[in-house]
C-alpha cells in the first residue's frame, strides 16, 4: 500500500527539498527506541540550518529545533564506517567549512532526540566513497515516541508526519499496520509515494558521490573588456551552486552567472557540493 506525500507550497517559496526516509520502528532495545528515531532528507538548494525553521510533529508529539550532533555521536557513526580516503562520512553542518549552510543535493540525517543512541549496523563501510551525510539532532528529549509501530497500532492506525524545512511543510501519511512488526522497519519516500520497508539494520541512506562535469557555454577568450563580457552559463552541475570566483577554491570575489564584467581578469568556474565543499577539484578557469 502506498500513500501520497503532500508538500505545502508557500507563495514565493520553492519547496525543493525531499524527505527520503523515516525510521518508524527504530532499532534498539526496549525503552531506548525514542533515542534512535530519525528521518533523512535531501536538500534541493542550500539549506541554512542555523536560521531555517526545522521541525517535525506527529499528532501531539513534536520537536521544534535542531542542533549540532556533538563529537561523540559523529565519532561513533564514523567508527562504524572505518577509514575512508575521502575523509569522514558523517559531518557536522554547523562547523567549518559549512558554518551552518548545508549544500544543495546533500543528504541529512536528523535524529529527533537530543541524546541519540544511534543504533545502526556495526558495519557501515558501504558508505565509504559516497557523499557526506550531514548529522543534526533535536534540542530536547521527548517522553513519548514520535512514531507508532505496528505492535502499538489500533485497528485504525493512520498517522500524519509533518516535517517543516524552512518555509515548506511536507506531510507524510502512513499506516503503522502496514509495517512489519520488527525493530528497524521504516518507510521510504520515493517520487512522492510512501513504501513500507522491512528492517535493514537502521542503515542510513546516502547519495552517490558524483562529480560535476565542466561545460562552459558561449566562452569567448578574446572578449573585449571595453564592451563588457557576460559570464556564460555552465551545464552538468548537480548542485545549483555554480559561480565564478576571482580566486581558486571559491575564494575572492564571487560573480554570478550572467553578470557583465568590464575588466581583464582570470575567473574560476566552481561548483560546491557535499563531496568536496571547496570544490577545488571541480574547477575550471576562464581567462
Amino acid at each position: 500500500m502506498a500513500c501520497l506525500v503532500k508538500g505545502e507550497k508557500v507563495w514565493g517559496q520553492v519547496c525543493n527539498h525531499q524527505i527520503v526516509r523515516v525510521q518508524i520502528d527504530a532499532c534498539g532495545v526496549s525503552g531506548q527506541e525514542i533515542e534512535n528515531e530519525n528521518f533523512q532528507f535531501v536538500t534541493g538548494s542550500n539549506y541554512d540550518i542555523r536560521n531555517s525553521n526545522t521541525s517535525i510533529n506527529v499528532d501531539a508529539v513534536s520537536m521544534s529545533g535542531f542542533q549540532p550532533p556533538g563529537n561523540s555521536l559523529l565519532n561513533l557513526l564514523n567508527s562504524r564506517v572505518g577509514t575512508c580516503p575521502s575523509g569522514q562520512i558523517f559531518v557536522d553542518p554547523y562547523s567549518a567549512p559549512y558554518n551552518g549552510i548545508i549544500p544543495a543535493e546533500s543528504m541529512v540525517l536528523a535524529f529527533i532526540d537530543n541524546n541519540p543512541i544511534a543504533f545502526t549496523s556495526n558495519n557501515l563501510g558501504y558508505l565509504c566513497g559516497q557523499s557526506k551525510i550531514f548529522v543534526i539532532k533535536g534540542i530536547s528529549h521527548n517522553s513519548f515516541a514520535m512514531f507508532i509501530n505496528k505492535a502499538n497500532c489500533p485497528a485504525a492506525c493512520n498517522r500524519t508526519i509533518n516535517i517543516t524545512l524552512g518555509s515548506c511543510t511536507y506531510a507524510i501519511i502512513y499506516n503503522g499496520n502496514q509495517l512489519e512488526d520488527v525493530n528497524g522497519a521504516f518507510i521510504r519516500v520515493d517520487n512522492g509515494r510512501v513504501m513500507y520497508e522491512p528492517s535493514d539494520g537502521c542503515k542510513p541512506d546516502f547519495l552517490p558521490c558524483d562529480k560535476p562535469k565542466f561545460i562552459i557555454g558561449n566562452q569567448s577568450p578574446n572578449a573585449c573588456a571595453s564592451s563588457g563580457y557576460e559570464l556564460p552559463e555552465m551545464s552538468d552541475f548537480f548542485t545549483g551552486n555554480a559561480m565564478y570566483f576571482s580566486g581558486p577554491g571559491r575564494t575572492g570575489t564571487a560573480y554570478a552567472i550572467g553578470k557583465t564584467i568590464n575588466q581583464s581578469m582570470t575567473l574560476y568556474a566552481n561548483d560546491s557540493h557535499s563531496c568536496n565543499p571547496t570544490a577545488t577539484a571541480n574547477e575550471n578557469n576562464l581567462q
